[in-house]
């Protein structure tokens, strides 16, 4: 029954040689999809490179460059003239910027690397005449007095001219001091006697009390020679009530002004109301009776 069976459904048998023979056939194909495969790989590699060589031989500057070469061949039949005008109407805002960028460049690096010096005085002078150069020696004379070194402190006195008689330069003379006094820029005022009364009324100046108090401490000559030279201002403290303060010293025939060739003779000493530089105020005042310092 079982023989039957198995008559119905044929095997076929496959001896081993046949086996071998297929085995060695599917690794045959399999070397040979593996090697396509392989082949396929390089050959996109390859068109990769192809590809990169083709963007790399192609830049973005191009047209940028072609653009210059175009440019360049226009200016080239031009004459000087026509180049300059050229250039001038297509390329002038370029020019304007590059300009603008190189001078705020150069002004960072002159403020970093070359500082303005420190102002350790300065004076005011508003009153007769003087010259440049008797202006220029007194600032000299007096950076010898106060300055270690000029390139990094300076004095400055400076001459403000003054029209009696004409009210709009009085009163833009007037708001251009106030405005100095207000930022505490200056430190000494040299004036006639009529602005010395004005201004001690204005509280434009202070009381100098303090500071010929330090004169006589440190040079009591000086203090000596000062006592007559005082100027007193009567100010009005309460309703009807007045006080003395000494606002000014009258330094016009001073020995520092005469050697400087200054020949005016109702010129006075005063302090702002808001000087931070006192001990310098202290050593100029000083210097104006007894000079040290003079250049030959």
């Amino acid at each position: 029954m079982d023989n039957k069976e198995n008559a119905d459904f044929p095997t076929k048998s496959i001896s081993n040689s046949e086996k071998r023979a297929k085995i060695a056939m599917y690794n045959t194909t399999s070397s040979a999809s593996n090697s396509e495969i392989q082949d396929n790989r390089e050959d996109n590699s390859e068109n990769n490179t192809e590809k990169s060589v083709e963007i790399s031989e192609s830049p973005i500057g191009a047209p940028i460059k072609k653009q210059l070469q175009l440019e360049m061949s226009k200016l080239q039949d031009m004459t000087f003239r026509k180049k300059v005008e050229y250039i001038w109407e297509y390329y002038r805002y370029h020019i304007i910027g590059i300009a603008i960028a190189s001078f705020l460049l150069i002004s960072m690096m002159v403020a970093i690397f070359s500082p303005s010096p420190d102002t350790v005085l300065f004076v005011s002078w508003s009153a007769g005449f003087a010259t440049d150069e008797q202006v220029d020696n007194l600032t000299h004379e007096l950076e010898l007095l106060l300055t270690d070194d000029e390139k990094y402190e300076q004095v400055e006195v400076v001459f403000f001219i003054t029209v009696e008689g004409d009210p709009l330069a009085e009163s833009a003379n007037l708001q251009r001091v106030v405005a100095m006094i207000s930022t505490g820029h200056i430190d000494i005022f040299i004036l006639n006697e009529q602005m010395l009364r004005d201004y001690s009324m204005g509280g434009f100046v202070q009381s100098l009390d303090s500071i010929l108090a330090e004169v006589e401490s440190i040079n009591p000559n000086v203090s000596r020679k000062i006592e007559d030279r005082a100027f007193i201002t009567y100010l009005e403290t309460e309703p009807h009530e007045f006080s003395e303060q000494l606002t000014g010293i009258s330094i016009g025939d001073s020995p520092l002004l005469t050697e400087l060739n200054f020949f005016e003779q109702e010129l006075f000493f005063a302090v702002s109301v808001t000087s931070g530089q006192i001990e310098n105020v202290v050593k100029t005042l000083i210097e104006f009776f007894e000079p040290s310092n003079l250049s030959d």
